[in-house]
């Protein structure tokens, strides 16, 4: 049994455990989460205006408000939240239903080719059961070479990557720029998850605007394959109008309540 099932065994009623969780500054990943059920004060968040310019920032607040503490952190504020793992936070999101509502979440998915409407009820304490944990910190960022690579003013050639997995912070700023424009906002996503590209630490916007496409899809593909832990909200399923297969993902909104 890993480290991660063991805790887990050991929780109380409202507490999960994060499958990625928080590092700290001597190291120690705090990972028990104590939650309490959504109030009227969250749903208060909820159709604030702001946060229903941007469902990320909505997400963040509702989390902020219904996590009562995590283990190891003095203090659960929103910035301590945008520092989750975008993996953690679908997580919460999850377990915030489980809290709020019931073990169970139905909703209407729609068949994109035939427009079929399908009725989908998702056992999500079954998906919290199955939840893949980051057991190596290693997993924590990646190192590859791109197909072609980025030439800075000088000639000079940078192959070489490390990008790391998103946060929730990072997931509110994309989204932020893709209401501008969805090209801008692929390289503010590549921004803030390259830690470095050959020598350039940090490496500017202008750097990935100028990046090739080919790159930059490679890049976000990675992403894609590399972070597959946390919980799946995948669902594959069968349309009830044209009898084809197709994969289709819980709703995030719907999770809230709404």
């Amino acid at each position: 049994m890993s480290n991660y099932e063991e805790l887990r065994k050991s929780m109380g009623a409202n507490q999960y455990v994060l499958p990625i969780g928080l590092r700290n500054e001597d190291g120690t990943v705090c990972r028990v989460v104590t939650m309490r059920p959504m109030t009227g004060k969250t749903e208060e968040i909820l159709t604030d205006n702001k946060n229903r310019e941007n469902p990320i920032r909505a997400l963040i607040d509702v989390i902020a408000d219904v996590v009562v503490s995590i283990e190891g952190v003095p203090r659960v504020t929103r910035d301590v939240i945008r520092q989750l793992d975008a993996k953690d936070l679908e997580f919460l999101l999850v377990a915030n239903y489980l809290t709020s509502f019931d073990d169970e979440f139905s909703f209407v998915s729609k068949h994109v080719d035939c427009k079929g409407k399908n009725e989908v009820v998702v056992d999500l304490k079954a998906r919290l059961d199955e939840v893949k944990p980051l057991e190596d910190e290693q997993q924590r960022e990646l190192t590859f070479d791109l197909p072609r690579g980025y030439t800075d003013r000088d000639g000079q050639l940078h192959k070489t990557i490390t990008i790391v997995p998103p946060t929730a912070f990072v997931q509110e700023q994309t989204y932020k720029q893709l209401r501008i424009n969805s090209a801008s906002a692929v390289s503010k996503l590549l921004t803030l998850v390259t830690k470095q590209l050959g020598t350039i630490t940090h490496p500017n916007p202008d750097v990935f605007k100028e990046m090739t496409k080919k790159d930059r899809t490679f890049i976000t593909k990675q992403l894609e394959e590399l972070y597959d832990y946390g919980v799946d909200l995948k669902v594959d399923l069968v349309c009830s109008s044209c009898g084809e297969e197709y994969t289709d993902v819980i709703p995030t909104t719907g999770l809230l309540g709404e």
